[in-house]
């Protein structure tokens, strides 16, 4: 957040608040007692009405209130209360802007907004708000510290005065706006919408792994969002371990390799003639002290999930038990042939060093066993993480036992990719959602669920049960993930999970009024299965081709179809209203 309350005011301003007010009867005391006269009243009572007229600018939280000095001058000129604030000038291209945009700012007294609010001064795409702010049309009236929103409205009647004025409101038909989608400038465009929220995480954020400073600022965008939406925003922070890596490097007989890093590997630099390992058997049978593991064959056949993975099976428990009893120096693997993944290994807690390199270098070692230098300049660290949790309570009747719909998409990506489709998309979709939605009268409460740490090991999800409680699953209707959804080249999918066949017809029925949509089998990797698995009633979007293209670098802002996760947000906000 940006140190508003050492913001300066607009150009025409002096000290503030009681401050400025004994300021003027100092410095004017002769003009003021010579006005009061003319008017027949007592000073003080003049003093009040001049405030009321010309006061009230405040540029901070915390600080007082200023008034517009112009004005007060031609007051005091003049000695006849009217509106001066034309007379100090107004930017033509601010009341072309208002008339381009169909605002009209005599609707815009007592707004709640968040910081984003303030700071949307892209020249390309200016927004109406932030300039009726930085232009003294509107200012700070109040600020709810839990919610962390500023509360903006008219400073002073002169304002309401300027504001009526047929120059600041279109001549056309002007759309009434509704308070919170001014708050975060957002156009009424849904494609506006989406494509800023994408280029915003895949773009200017960008790789945004767990624990990193970019996942932070992700979360905060996420939240700040939220906030300015007006919605209750729970912000669930956890521990987690964070990684970085400066290099990789690998040779054999002075022949440099190609060689990666695994995420979260730890260092090592070590010289050690390699161990080949294809099954089960043979790793148990081979000697690893002080050596590297070689693996290849059916061991890799299929990345190694995290132990503490709740998808984790028989065999990757098996490998990680051996590798673990064994200690090799470190762990050298191919990429594994599914396509979403390009290492073998991705588990913080696996205290072995671990890199992939190609398959011909696999095949070159097997061929050709050399001794070995491997080095990993990498480190893991303590670090936080966040889900960001709004919520918009429902109108229930009186008596009815609490209900609700739960919307989600995670927000963190893997290492090496900006995650654009994996999941950029999907979340600039919950966004837009809760934009859409926030104005719903709905007899269940709502709750958008920004996921964190979905990619490598679901710590998020295992913080978002500690604090709901496993009892409150119960009142969850319906869960609704989306996860890949809008890949450019391929239709929008979903997959449902413990639906009724009451549920199940009216799905299909909403479903069927999107041709492009296709059904796809129920699939588990992702935050609907902390529902799903637990009984809920679940929805999970995704596209078809969307795992061929996920956790890779080419995972960019161009291979999402802005269009197709319009499409998602039309038939999830008309599933929510049904």
């Amino acid at each position: 957040m940006s140190n508003r309350d050492n913001e300066c005011g607009p150009t025409h301003s002096i000290d503030g608040g009681n401050h400025a007010q004994a300021s003027t009867e100092q410095n004017f005391g002769d003009y003021l007692q010579s006005f009061a006269d003319r008017e027949g009243c007592d000073l003080s009572t003049l003093l009040v009405e001049i405030r009321s007229w010309y006061n009230g600018f405040a540029f901070s939280r915390r600080g007082e209130t200023v008034y517009n000095p112009f004005s007060l001058l031609l007051l005091l000129d003049g000695q006849d209360f009217r509106n001066y604030w034309f007379e100090s000038g107004t930017p033509t291209f601010l009341i072309q802007l208002i008339q381009n945009q169909h605002y009209d700012i005599r609707q815009l007294d007592d707004l709640n907004v968040g910081e984003l609010a303030f700071s949307s001064y892209d020249i390309e795409r200016l927004q109406v708000l932030p300039l009726l702010y930085q232009t003294g049309y509107l200012t700070i009236k109040g600020y709810d510290p839990e919610r962390q929103l500023y509360r903006l409205g008219y400073p002073n009647r002169e304002i309401v005065a300027s504001a009526a004025q047929p120059g600041l409101h279109g001549p056309r038909t002007v759309r009434k706006q509704r308070h919170h989608e001014i708050t975060i400038c957002v156009e009424d465009d849904m494609h506006t919408q989406l494509t800023r929220h994408l280029h915003k995480l895949s773009v200017e954020i960008g790789c945004r792994p767990v624990g990193s400073p970019a996942n932070q600022a992700a979360a905060a965008y996420m939240r700040d969002v939220f906030s300015a939406l007006g919605l209750v925003v729970e912000e669930q922070t956890y521990a987690c371990t964070g990684w970085q890596c400066a290099g990789a490097w690998l040779s054999a007989g002075g022949d440099a390799l190609p060689v990666e890093a695994n995420a979260f590997s730890p260092a090592c630099d070590v010289t050690a003639t390699v161990v080949p390992a294809a099954t089960l058997t043979e790793l148990a049978a081979a000697d690893l002290t002080d050596r590297i593991a070689l693996l290849h064959g059916e061991l890799v056949n299929e990345p190694l999930a995290p132990k503490s993975w709740f998808l984790a099976g028989e065999r990757d428990h098996a490998i990680i038990g051996l590798l673990e009893s064994k200690r090799p120096a470190a762990v050298l693997a191919p990429p594994p042939p599914t396509p979403q993944y390009e290492q073998f290994t991705a588990d913080w807690e696996l205290e072995i060093p671990a890199a992939t390199t190609p398959v011909a270098v696999i095949e070159r070692l097997l061929a050709q066993p050399a001794l070995l230098h491997l080095r990993l300049d990498c480190a893991k660290y303590p670090a936080t993480a966040a889900n960001i949790v709004a919520r918009k309570p429902g109108a229930r009747p009186p008596g009815a036992p609490p209900q609700r719909m739960a919307l989600m998409a995670h927000f963190d990506t893997r290492f090496n990719t900006p995650g654009a489709l994996d999941n950029a998309g999907s979340a600039a979709a919950l966004l837009a959602l809760a934009e859409t939605l926030r104005g719903a009268v709905l007899p269940f409460d709502l709750e958008f669920i920004a996921f964190d740490s979905e990619e490598y090991l679901p710590i998020g999800d295992d913080e978002y049960v500690r604090r709901a409680g496993e009892a409150s699953f119960a009142e969850v209707a319906l869960a609704i993930n989306m996860d890949g959804a809008g890949y450019v080249h391929g239709p929008n999918t979903v997959a449902r999970f413990n639906t009724s066949p009451a549920l199940t017809a009216r799905l299909e029925a909403i479903v069927a009024r999107y041709p492009a949509l296709q059904w796809t089998e129920p699939w588990p990797q992702s935050n609907h299965s902390t529902f799903s698995f637990r009984g809920v009633p679940a929805l999970a979007f995704s596209s078809q081709g969307a795992f061929n293209l996920a956790h890779f670098p080419t995972d960019t802002m161009d291979k999402v179809s802005v269009e197709k996760l319009a499409e998602v947000v039309a038939l999830v906000r008309e599933i929510v209203a049904s």
